[in-house]
């Protein structure tokens, strides 16, 4: 059988932008030889918010996205801030925090997760 280039029904798009974290797999069906398929994926950003425990920490932590094993300054955790869909890897910091506390957050379709960060003991 002679090996076919291109796109077959059954393989697996992947749609990856590191800059944003943003990731979608697609697997590919129902296109013809020959024919154009297109595929439309809208990456959506809503708004995240900690919630930070103890709540009197908030305004003094600082969140960061870490990609490929770097972060990237977010801001306050106090303020909501945009996460495009899929998984991400957070960096909570206090000032006198020697390493971060990593949260792992999934942002799914038409949701804007809350998740809880505990400082408490990470704080000490």
């Amino acid at each position: 059988m002679p090996e076919l280039t291109g796109l077959h029904t059954g393989d697996v798009l992947v749609l990856d932008d590191p800059a944003t974290g943003a990731h979608h797999e697609e697997e590919l069906s129902g296109a013809l030889p020959g024919e154009t398929l297109t595929v439309r994926k809208v990456f959506r950003a809503p708004a995240v918010k900690l919630r930070v425990d103890p709540s009197r920490l908030a305004d003094a932590c600082r969140v960061s996205r870490v990609l490929e094993g770097r972060e990237q300054e977010i801001g306050p955790c106090s303020r909501p801030f945009p996460l495009v869909e899929g998984r991400h890897v957070l960096a909570v910091r206090l000032p006198r925090m020697k390493q971060p506390k990593l949260v792992d957050v999934e942002v799914k379709p038409g949701e804007s997760p809350t998740p809880l960060v505990e400082l408490s003991t990470a704080a000490e």
